[in-house]
C-alpha cells in the first residue's frame, strides 16, 4: 500500500500505528477477561483450556505481565499479534488477567 501523496514512501495504515503506552494506571483483571473471552476465547478458549486450535493457558506456571503483554501485542509462533487491535489498556487488562487469574502459583 503505498500513499497517494506522490511519494513512493509506504503509507501507515492507521491500524497499524505504533500506538501510545497506556497511561499510568491499575490494570483492571476483570476488563482483562472480557477482553481475552473476545479477543483470546476463539483459540485458547473462554476460560484458557485450549482445545480450540491455540494451547491450555491455564496452567501455566511461569508467566510475567511484561512477557504475557509482549506476547500478546506481538504474538508468537502459531499466534496473530493483537497489538493493532487491542488498545495499551486492554493489552495491560488481558494480560494482568493471564498472570493474576490463569497462571499456577
Amino acid at each position: 500500500l503505498f500513499s497517494l501523496s506522490g511519494t513512493r514512501e509506504p503509507a501507515q495504515s492507521p491500524a497499524l500505528a505504533e500506538q501510545p503506552p497506556a497511561p499510568d494506571r491499575q490494570a483492571d483483571v476483570n476488563l482483562g477477561r472480557q477482553v481475552f473471552v473476545e479477543a483470546c476465547g476463539f483459540c485458547h478458549g473462554p476460560n484458557g483450556d485450549g482445545g480450540h486450535g491455540g494451547p491450555a493457558l491455564n496452567g501455566l506456571t511461569d508467566l510475567d505481565l511484561g512477557v504475557a503483554s509482549l506476547i500478546v501485542t506481538e504474538g508468537g509462533a502459531d499466534m496473530p499479534a493483537l497489538g493493532s487491535s487491542l488498545t495499551s489498556a486492554e493489552i495491560q487488562d488481558v494480560a494482568a488477567y493471564l498472570v493474576k487469574r490463569l497462571i499456577v502459583r
